[in-house]
């Protein structure tokens, strides 16, 4: 399993593929987390800041996202 997330980092880096590894980096799925457990890069968001940077990306891109228990609907201020 996990020599699959290596090549798939490798794949990545060589393709410069920015968008595709934002989205890991953000992402708040399975297959994202695990790939951040083999990030090659040393220093990787904690997920208090994965959070953060998915807010403000979010923000900037006029979509809504919410946290964890957060009782207010997407979209709502």
């Amino acid at each position: 399993m996990y020599g699959r997330y290596i090549d798939l980092w490798e794949q990545l880096i060589e393709a410069g593929d920015l968008d595709e590894i934002t989205r890991i980096v953000l992402a708040d799925d399975e297959r994202s987390e695990e790939m951040r457990r083999l990030s090659p890069f040393k220093v990787y968001p904690t997920e208090e800041s994965r959070l953060l940077t998915t807010l403000l990306t979010s923000a900037l891109m006029d979509t809504r996202q919410t946290l964890p228990g957060d009782r207010r609907s997407p979209g709502v201020a």
